[in-house]
């Protein structure tokens, strides 16, 4: 794993050995989590054994393993993203390395914008089951600009529990735009942490 020193504010003054370990329990702890809230099998254990051995686990899905590889491979590219304005192209490189999947469907891209509307199953307050739209397809590309214009225009030297309310603030942006075919809540767990870490705070 690379050491990004410069851009990893709040473990400045740790010494390598010990930067580069709880930088790796970060990884760990933050791809276990993320990785769980959409169905990911693997433990915490199992986790660590994939990324810091390379191990696959015995009656696990390939699925989750890759999963897993692929979040992590994200975390490593979101600290890269730190000393500067992020911009469509770095989320395109964040929805690669996280899709593992091979991308044989052009309606269902790997790095660009979704190509086809996408939405989700709920439950109104009567019981009823509606379908909720996500924003379509061809809006999508101004409607990230500003959201975007958002994540750069956030102050990382203001208090932290204002840089609190920016991550919801993006992460209702985002998840309400859907940008992606697939991995949408993935990638905005993480780059909705950009103004945090740019200010120097935990993910």
């Amino acid at each position: 794993m690379a050491h990004p020193a410069a851009t990893v504010k709040f473990l400045a003054g740790l010494d390598d050995d010990l930067y580069l370990n709880v930088l790796a329990q970060l990884r760990e702890v933050w791809t276990y989590n993320s990785t769980a809230i959409e169905g990911n099998t693997l433990t915490l254990a199992e986790t660590h054994l994939v990324l810091a051995d390379g191990l696959t686990v015995k009656g696990k899905p390939l699925k989750d393993h890759n999963e897993v590889l692929g979040h992590a491979r994200g975390i490593d590219i979101l600290f890269t993203l730190l000393d500067r304005n992020l911009a469509a192209d770095d989320l395109f490189s964040l929805h690669r390395a996280m899709q593992t999947d091979v991308a044989t469907d052009i309606m269902r891209p790997n790095g660009a914008w979704k190509r086809e509307p996408n939405g989700s199953w709920n439950v109104d307050s009567a019981g009823n089951r509606v379908f909720i739209e996500y924003a379509t397809p061809e809006d999508v590309a101004q409607l990230m600009e500003a959201w975007l214009a958002a994540v750069n225009d956030a102050n990382p030297a203001a208090p932290v529990d204002e840089l609190l309310d920016a991550y919801a603030r993006l992460q209702a942006g985002f998840t309400a735009v859907h940008p992606f075919w697939d991995g949408n809540g993935r990638i905005a767990r993480l780059v909705c942490n950009v103004p945090l870490l740019k200010g120097g705070h935990p993910s």
